[in-house]
């Protein structure tokens, strides 16, 4: 896709309520626009390190998160507020004023205060927030009459709202969603969850995940383990269900399936997933890598025989673009948009959530047939190249922060 980049240098974009270092996808992401020309500057407590500060257009925000952090680092915020002070002494008032009526007790009204101190003198063209809870956490920064865009990824929208003791989030959300210029959805399902807690769709885009098909890349032999090696990439939560996967690679041992499982990542759930091991005595057949270098990861993707998705809630799965991308036939619930990524008996299987055994019953089929586990591979690996390829999504962004821009004319 041709990009017009005349434009493009000119914008500058904020994002905010991002932690760092930042997830995979969004220093994809970050990376990308910066390549091209769209400068960045990221809001956050945690500075980024020497390699992302020294690149041209990227500038870090220091933001704090807590009362703590902002007592711990005061000389970069109130280097930030005289900023503002000097280029927008009006908003500088407003929001002095407003830290000044905070009462002590009220913490986070004081620090969403200070905070507006520190975003007021910017000169940013758009605020992005690559999460719900973001615009949630800093809506204040609308105050800034700056075009916003909200990006709704999965949990966020097919399940939070949706929890009795989350009221005050879903009252956020929904208000923040009609406040944002554009909002970026990352499947049609997803897309179609949001309409229905009411956002306008006709200010909804979908930009899909994507991966680089040229760091993802396939073996250059497929692999020959001594037992059929399924994979699992990501946090050890609960919407994962890791729990149900375990239980899927005993019923397949149970078939007759010489099988092991490899899962990296770490989280809360892994003392549950220790003892699920335990109890379905898979002591000798699942290994937890724990948390691994992306290069790594790379290299277990090429050594597996097959992708395995557990989850119970998913916007589209970048783990799962991954494994396609290095020609591994997936087996994935139908949770959220995963069937607009792997089309059921094609690139591989899409089963029901919380169904072990049929979980396990695509596993066998893709473990006992060859010729199916390299078409779905090879299938799998082309649909990433045709739509899930990173420099197309990079152009979407660009051609969505420029939409932006004309709306805000």
């Amino acid at each position: 896709m041709e990009i017009d980049t005349s434009q493009q240098k000119k914008l500058h974009v904020l994002i905010a309520g991002i932690s760092w270092p930042p997830e995979t996808f969004l220093a994809r992401l970050i990376d990308g626009l910066l390549a091209s020309g769209i400068e960045i500057t990221t809001a956050c407590a945690s500075k980024p390190g020497e390699n992302w500060l020294k690149r041209p257009g990227f500038s870090w925000l220091p933001a704090p998160d807590t009362r703590r952090q902002l007592l711990q680092n005061i000389l970069p915020y109130t280097h930030n507020i005289l900023r503002t002070l000097m280029h927008n002494p009006a908003a500088f008032a407003r929001d002095w004023r407003l830290m000044q009526a905070a009462k002590p007790a009220q913490g986070n009204n004081a620090l969403l205060a200070v905070n507006s101190l520190l975003f007021s003198g910017g000169v940013w063209d758009i605020i992005y927030f690559p999460w719900n809870s973001s615009a949630i956490q800093y809506e204040q920064l609308f105050s800034l009459d700056l075009p916003a865009v909200i990006s709704c990824r999965g949990s966020q929208i097919n399940i939070a709202p949706h929890d009795p003791t989350r009221r005050a989030f879903k009252v956020g959300l929904v208000r923040t969603l009609n406040k944002a210029t554009l909002v970026h959805c990352v499947s049609n399902a997803i897309l179609d969850e949001a309409a229905k807690l009411g956002m306008d769709p006709a200010k909804a885009r979908v930009i899909r995940p994507a991966v680089d098909p040229q760091v993802f890349t396939p073996p250059e032999h497929l692999p020959n383990n001594n037992r059929f090696a399924i994979l699992s990439t990501g946090s050890l939560i609960w919407r994962k269900d890791y729990q149900r996967a375990l239980m899927a690679i005993r019923h397949l041992v149970d078939l007759g399936v010489d099988a092991e499982y490899h899962i990296i990542g770490d989280g809360p759930e892994r003392q549950q997933v220790l003892y699920t091991i335990q109890d379905l005595d898979l002591n000798n057949r699942v290994i937890l890598h724990g948390q691994m270098a992306a290069e790594e990861v790379v290299k277990q993707l090429q050594n597996a025989d097959a992708f395995l998705l557990s989850s119970l809630s998913e916007g589209i799965s970048n783990a799962v673009l991954e494994a396609m991308s290095c020609s591994l036939p997936i087996v994935t619930t139908d949770c959220g948009g995963m069937r607009e990524a792997v089309t059921d008996g094609v690139e591989g299987f899409v089963v029901p959530i919380m169904d072990h055994v049929t979980m396990a019953e695509a596993m066998q089929k893709i473990a006992t047939d060859r010729t199916k586990r390299i078409s779905m591979g090879m299938a799998g690996r082309e649909k990433i190249i045709s739509g899930f390829n990173l420099s197309d999504q990079i152009a979407s962004w660009v051609n969505l922060f420029s939409e932006v821009m004309e709306r805000a004319k």
